[in-house]
């Protein structure tokens, strides 16, 4: 009986890396991730601190979310950037639309370092082509959204397909999925990739070709499934800029709101606001050059 109970302990032991080291299906481990992304539109109010001397500049975005591809942000200055930073923009899937300070409309493509749509993905076939344009995952993981002419009959006993661009790592210290090339030792630059926690399907980390890097921190529950981080720090070259959000509030479904989401919404004539002011300091104009 004794020589029993130790081999279980041995057993036991022994099992445990293996368990720990298993890792989901990717497309998994993205609709898991998807769902903490919410349901309708919601308001966020967040201060953006860049941090600047002799003192940090501080400009407040209030955001109105409907998921990756549907969002308004609008931005007014604080402090000593009260009354010299305004701007709205609609994006609308891969259009950005917003008012030039003469008052035209107009529509460009948002930058490479977009990083928002990480955050509020609610389908993952949407993510997939961004996180493949930012080299942080292979061209093979837009292959399962295809259209398939015939959907295989499900075999328990075919081996997985493998998943190189998926591995366990830490973060914060919680373990994640990190997914995309790890970084090779003495590389002078970082690779790209994105971190998603373990045990709650959490963004966490995102870097990006140019090694600007969003860190996600501090999250909390909101109503309709989202969940959403408190804290996050976007990182780049000498720069870093601090995001805290002040408000979450879901929204109810209207003409009113959904209209707020369109670039209809972008009237100079009745709302001369919404055209762009943005004061030559450096900081702030890249920030939203490169991030917005």
């Amino acid at each position: 009986m004794k020589h029993i109970s130790i081999l279980s302990l041995l057993l036991f032991v022994l099992l445990i890396p293996s368990a720990q080291a298993y890792i989901p299906d990717f497309k998994m481990i993205m609709s898991r991730t998807a769902e903490n992304h919410g349901r309708g539109v919601y308001q966020i109010i967040q201060d953006v601190t860049l941090q600047e001397e002799p003192e940090a500049l501080v400009v407040r975005e209030t955001w109105y979310i409907k998921g990756e591809n549907q969002m308004r942000l609008e931005v007014r200055g604080r402090k000593r950037l009260e009354g010299l930073v305004a701007m709205t923009f609609i994006y609308d899937g891969n259009r950005r639309f917003y008012v030039d300070p003469n008052g035209a409309k107009k529509v460009s493509r948002p930058s490479d370092e977009w990083f928002e749509p990480y955050f509020h993905f609610r389908f993952q076939k949407n993510i997939k082509p961004m996180m493949v344009a930012a080299k942080m995952a292979p061209t093979e993981i837009l292959e399962d959204d295809k259209p398939k002419k015939k959907v295989k009959a499900f075999d328990p006993n075919e081996p997985r397909k493998p998943q190189p661009y998926v591995r366990l790592s830490r973060i914060g210290g919680s373990v994640a999925y990190a997914v995309g090339e790890p970084t090779p030792a003495g590389a002078n630059e970082a690779l790209p990739g994105m971190w998603i926690e373990q045990d709650h399907f959490l963004i966490r980390k995102v870097r990006f070709p140019s090694q600007a890097t969003v860190t996600a921190n501090s999250y909390s529950q909101y109503a309709n499934s989202l969940s959403l981080a408190n804290q996050s720090t976007v990182s780049w070259e000498n720069r870093q800029v601090q995001i805290q959000v002040v408000s979450v509030k879901p929204l109810p479904s209207s003409g009113t709101i959904n209209k707020l989401l369109t670039d209809a919404s972008l009237d100079f004539g009745k709302d001369p606001s919404v055209a762009i002011k943005l004061p030559e300091i450096e900081a702030v104009t890249e920030f939203y050059k490169r991030f917005r």
